[in-house]
């Protein structure tokens, strides 16, 4: 296996195409003639930082290169662990910049290890907005410094077989100064894992999640077999939808019958079946005794005798 590749997927890395960038970057719903803030996480190559510094540019070619240098500088920010990436996502930015401005730009795009989370508002501060494609690895597959560091300082990360990715949303929760909004792409299994009780109890208890964009059994990430969310986090919530790909609402919930008519707290290992029709859970027509952790890539051959 190229070693390249073999970091990648080890450590969860999966990059997001154009397509679903554009998607994010439009849920931000951001007015890019007034001044805003935003950082991106795991910014890794800047697939999707590109495409927001190169509408802000668009859209305020009548501001001075003063102007637009300083806003970029001061308002613009991105993380990630790796230097290679560091440095083609900086490229990548300059090659857009100088499309629009004459002056080399000091980019804040710095090296920073996430699970160093003492550190994190201290060295970024707030922002209004919050968008990333964090890394996914699951409890099975961390080193023993990740778990190290999730048991030490994780709210989320603590029970079943959690996620690394269960981690960046308490990353951009930190960095969140709750103005505008975070878009994430993960994995939708936060949604239906037992892994997941502890992040959905915080969400919803806070009213934080305007959307979520379920692309249910559909991959979307080239060599990641994993299912798809697009999750959408706002202030004053009052009431939580739930999208598939073709943009329909299939679940509509107000927080407040969520919260007490539904009693979200006894289902939000699975919350969003408690709201779909023909839909019949397996444990209410079966006793489950055995399973498999799959997503792994390794295959199982199982005598039907040892069953």
């Amino acid at each position: 296996m190229d070693k390249k590749y073999k970091f990648v997927k080890e450590n969860g890395i999966f990059y997001t195409d154009k397509k679903l960038a554009t998607k994010m970057v439009n849920l931000l719903d951001i007015d890019y003639k007034v001044n805003f803030t935003l950082i991106e996480p795991a910014v890794g190559e800047g697939h999707i930082l590109s495409l927001i510094v190169n509408r802000y540019l668009k859209e305020n070619k009548n501001k001075t290169d003063e102007e637009k240098v300083e806003f970029l500088e001061k308002n613009i920010a991105g993380f990630d662990i790796r230097d290679e990436a560091i440095a083609i996502c900086i490229e990548k930015l300059d090659y857009i910049a100088k499309q629009y401005v004459q002056k080399k730009i000091k980019w804040k795009i710095q090296k920073f290890d996430a699970l160093e989370r003492e550190d994190l508002s201290k060295k970024f501060g707030k922002y209004d907005y919050v968008i990333s494609n964090p890394p996914y690895v699951s409890r099975h597959n961390m080193d023993d410094r990740t778990i190290l560091a999730l048991r030490n300082q994780s709210e989320f990360c603590v029970k079943f077989n959690y996620d690394l990715y269960y981690y960046f949303f308490e990353v951009g929760f930190d960095l969140w100064n709750r103005y505008g909004k975070i878009v994430y792409i993960t994995p939708n299994s936060y949604m239906k894992a037992r892994s997941g009780e502890i992040l959905m109890e915080y969400i919803v208890d806070n009213s934080l999640v305007e959307t979520i964009i379920d692309y249910e059994d559909e991959i979307k990430f080239e060599g990641a077999t994993t299912y798809t969310a697009i999750t959408v986090f706002s202030t004053d919530n009052k009431i939580l939808r739930v999208k598939n790909k073709e943009n329909k609402v299939i679940v509509k919930v107000t927080y407040k019958d969520l919260i007490n008519k539904y009693n979200y707290r006894v289902y939000s290992h699975d919350f969003l079946t408690q709201y779909k029709k023909d839909f019949i859970d397996l444990g209410e027509i079966s006793e489950i005794k055995n399973g498999l952790a799959t997503l792994q890539d390794k295959v199982f051959i199982i005598s039907e005798k040892e069953i």
